[in-house]
Formats: C-alpha cells, structure tokens, sequence
C-alpha cells in the first residue's frame, strides 16, 4: 500500500480514536497459488501478535485496547493481480468509511482487513462484470455484423 496524506483525531481519552482519514494513492493485491499478499499479511500480523500475547498473559503488560470511531480511506486505486493469468485490473475507490473498530491492535487490524477487503471485493466483483459484460457485447456486435454482410450478400 502506497499512503498519502494521514490525519488523526483524538477523542476524550489516550485510547479514543475519533476519527482517521487516509489518502491512499494505491493498496495491491496480489494473488499466487490461491493466496493474496494480503492473506501473507494477516498471517505476519497473527504471529507477531501471537508471540507478543505470550509475554502480556505472563503478567507484563495488558494489550492495550483502543476505540476508533471511523476511519476513513480516499482516493484510492486498487491494484487486483492474477498470478494464474496475469490479469491486472485496476479499480478506482473514492471512499471506503469503516467505524466502530474496538479491540486490540491485532482485533482492530482483523476488523480493518476484513472491512475493507469487503468492499475491494465488491468493487473488483462490479468491475469484473462491467468488463465481461462489455465483451460480450462486442462479440454480439461482431457476430450481428457478420450476419448481416452474409444476409445482403445473398440478396
């Protein structure tokens, strides 16, 4: 992910997060052998939470748990690679708004993962369509025109 611009709002405490706002100019996803870079992503995240977990149950420190109220995420270009294919779809995003993220750093970064692939999901979904459906519209066009230069060349 490429980032802009971030600016941060605090609330009425250390922990309260009123509001984030982020320009990502580009997040990528990559996509090899079934798994994303964002799948690695999750997976890095999950074990360094995991083995700092292990220190904070033996009695160091509690995790820390915050409340963002909303975060939001404009101007951004997602990046969709098929490794199978090589397939590159790009996407525009004007906004993506998340809020009431709660938790642990670990269960805000799930809760934010998990949002916004939702909606990366969605909009590579609307994309994907939009351009199957332009090329079936072409070759419906071609086939037509094929049939009608063989109808007029029979009259």
């Amino acid at each position: 992910m490429r980032l802009g611009r971030i600016s941060l709002t605090f609330g009425d405490s250390p922990t309260h997060i009123a509001a984030i706002h982020i320009v990502a100019r580009q997040i990528r996803a990559e996509e090899v052998g079934g798994k994303t870079n964002i799948d690695v992503l999750t997976e890095q995240l999950e074990r360094h939470t995991s083995s700092t977990t292990g220190r904070e149950t033996a009695g160091e420190n509690e995790p820390l748990k915050l409340t963002i109220d909303r975060v939001e995420v404009t101007r951004t270009e997602a990046v969709l690679v098929s490794g199978l294919q090589g397939d590159t779809t790009q996407l525009a995003i004007n906004r993506i708004t998340l809020t009431g993220l709660a938790g642990t750093q670990q269960q805000i970064a799930d809760q934010f993962l998990e949002r916004r692939l939702a909606s990366l999901q969605k909009a590579a979904a609307d994309a994907i369509a939009d351009r199957a459906n332009d090329v079936l519209q072409e070759k419906a066009n071609e086939k037509l025109g094929d049939l009608n230069s063989k109808l007029l060349g029979k009259l």
